[in-house]
């Protein structure tokens, strides 16, 4: 089902507890769009009480410029935002990609101990492990 529609899309299927949703490009949206977008997310994760999301990254870009600090402030928020809901595992898909790489292994470092993050080239294989027990 469509939860939100919007600059994203959130769907869920109460069947499985997994949220899923586009990433915001930043590099089409402004930084208060993308702000909107992330606590758009959290706040669904909140109110449905999810413990399972799959976060495709894969057509965003990080080359935010002279923005780079805020985005990066921005994303911070979003991961110790994550930590304070029911969230349990995250998929996250992503091209190979050495700088998402290290963003998505800090999420994992500040979050080790109520949250697995992992990360997927291919959507079969994130569905797949999200929906193991």
């Amino acid at each position: 089902m469509i939860l939100y529609s919007g600059l994203i899309t959130l769907k869920y299927d109460p069947a499985t507890d997994i949220l899923e949703t586009e990433m915001p490009n930043v590099s089409q949206f402004t930084l208060p769009e993308v702000r909107s977008c992330l606590d758009i997310i959290i706040s669904h994760i909140h109110n449905y009480h999810i413990t399972k999301a799959l976060f495709d990254s894969r057509g965003t870009q990080l080359d935010i410029g002279e923005n780079d600090e805020e985005y990066k402030a921005l994303a911070a928020k979003f991961g110790a935002d994550l930590i304070t809901t029911k969230l349990r595992k995250v998929a996250r898909l992503a091209l190979a990609d050495k700088k998402r790489e290290k963003q998505g292994q800090k999420l994992q470092e500040s979050a080790k101990e109520t949250l697995t993050i992992r990360t997927f080239s291919s959507y079969p294989e994130a569905m797949n492990w999200l929906q193991k027990k």
